[in-house]
């Protein structure tokens, strides 16, 4: 084994260094420029990896997701020689619903929200290089957390929300070190550039076209955060696997500024005179939750293997989250409004299945619950999101000894959920109530390929063919 690890990071070595990073930087280009936002458990995205998607993301931490490993735990990266890389597309096709009821005070506007969630293509981008023996290189390009929600103009809830959008693109160095050939270890760091965008109804027109004409207010910034990765696998018998991953929270300072459509007076003491209709500085700070996943990987048979999954979301890091002016007029610190989230903990249990069907030819199965941090007491209209089931299946096949395509479906059951806002957040606009139902399902639809750059080293029998 130790010989063919040589071999395959030699024949890495050879290659024309600027055509390696030539290609390296065209594949984090090509995330980057396709990322788009989708909803997910809260808004952190699991559709990181189409192999992964196909097991419902069980044993993600312990190889179950492919090159894609490394997005749940960068020490996976040492299960694969050379130099590789392996890109995912994944379609996301939700649909949530909420429907207002008695007690909504702005029922007369219309009951139904319309599906609220949008569709979007999720890519990710992941490259490992082997320096030695003992060393590996590891690059993921990705999007960890997004949102795209949109809701009739005008209904019942337009002012507590209409449109919400969440981007992150996120680059993940990361290097790893085989201690021996049980344990491997390894860290990375996150740089992670985060965009929001929010938007909700001040005042709504008259339904007899006597009132004020419709005008909204919206948020909008963008900033960097920083954070770490850590993993580590456990190979105590031949043919299982455990790994454990840890991605660390980030916390994004955003800046930008807030639009209001209608003159407003903040509450509170700091001003003396009304806001009039224009863009004003605002920021806004929030601090994404820390991950803790595992994963067991067991061969049961040449060509049967279980995997099993647990990830952990501290979530409830996102309570309130104010608003505030950054400078100039109003004064720093000023609160335009709070978003009331008051997250709790979540977490996805999941257990999956592969059977090579042939040398080629690999199946793949898995089932999954998700616990959501968004439960009857906390949810939003711009993120009516509720614990679901995961069902996948997915195949993989081997064109080359250098080229693997994978294709993945999953479709995820919400469970119906109810919406209770009974009180306003603090701020200057009218305040709503909202009482009602909601109900989500997700399709996901996945392609990937992966690629091996350097010639893998020769098969013991194509060796003694050579030789004899």
């Amino acid at each position: 084994m130790a010989g063919r690890g040589i071999s395959a990071y030699r024949s890495a070595a050879r290659l024309n260094s600027t055509s390696r990073l030539a290609i390296t930087l065209a594949a984090a280009s090509c995330a980057v420029a396709m990322s788009s936002a989708a909803q997910a458990g809260a808004f952190l995205l699991r559709e990181q990896s189409t192999e992964a998607t196909g097991l419902s993301t069980a044993g993600a931490a312990a190889g179950g997701g492919g090159l894609g490993s490394m997005f749940w735990n960068p020490a996976t990266i040492t299960d694969h020689a050379g130099w590789q890389s392996s890109w995912s597309l994944t379609g996301i096709f939700p649909e949530s619903k909420i429907t207002a009821g008695g007690g909504s005070s702005l029922l007369a506007y219309g009951a139904n929200s319309g599906n609220v969630s949008q569709s979007a293509v999720l890519p990710a981008s992941y490259s490992t290089y082997q320096l030695n023996d003992k060393i590996w290189l590891g690059l993921a390009v990705n999007t960890p957390f997004g949102l795209v929600t949109q809701s009739n103009n005008i209904w019942a809830g337009s002012t507590l929300g209409i449109t919400s959008k969440i981007e992150s693109y996120d680059f993940n160095p990361t290097i790893a070190y085989k201690v021996n050939d049980m344990l491997s270890v390894a860290a990375g760091v996150q740089a992670m550039y985060f965009k929001t965008y929010l938007r909700k109804a001040i005042d709504l027109p008259n339904l007899f076209g006597a009132g004020s004409p419709f005008a909204d207010a919206s948020v909008r910034g963008d900033g960097w955060g920083f954070g770490f990765t850590l993993g580590a696998t456990l190979k105590p018998v031949e043919g299982t696997e455990i790994g454990i991953g840890y991605r660390s929270s980030v916390t994004e300072k955003q800046k930008g500024n807030i639009n209001f459509g209608q003159q407003i007076i903040l509450p509170g003491p700091l001003l003396v005179q009304p806001l009039p209709v224009g863009s004003y500085p605002a920021q806004l700070t929030l601090k994404l939750p820390d991950v803790v996943t595992l994963g067991l990987k067991q061969r049961i048979t040449n060509d049967l293997t279980l995997l099993a999954g647990f990830e952990w979301d501290h979530w409830n890091t996102v309570q309130q989250l104010p608003i505030t002016s950054s400078g100039g007029f109003p004064p720093a610190g000023t609160v335009y409004e709070t978003i009331s989230a008051r997250f709790t903990n979540g977490y996805i249990v999941s257990l999956g299945g592969e059977y090579k069907w042939n040398p080629n030819l690999t199946l793949r199965a898995g089932v999954a619950y998700e616990k959501s941090p968004i439960n009857n007491s906390n949810r939003l209209t711009i993120l009516p999101d509720s614990d679901r089931v995961w069902t996948s299946i997915g195949a993989g096949w081997k064109v080359s000894d250098k080229l693997k395509l994978d294709f993945s479906y999953a479709h995820l059951f919400g469970r119906d959920g109810t919406v209770n806002i009974t009180q306003a957040n603090p701020a200057p606009l009218p305040a709503t109530t909202l009482v009602g139902s909601s109900r989500a399902h997700v399709d996901l639809v996945s392609v990937g390929l992966t690629y091996r750059w350097d010639d893998p080293a020769p098969r013991p029998r194509d060796t003694l063919i050579r030789k004899y």
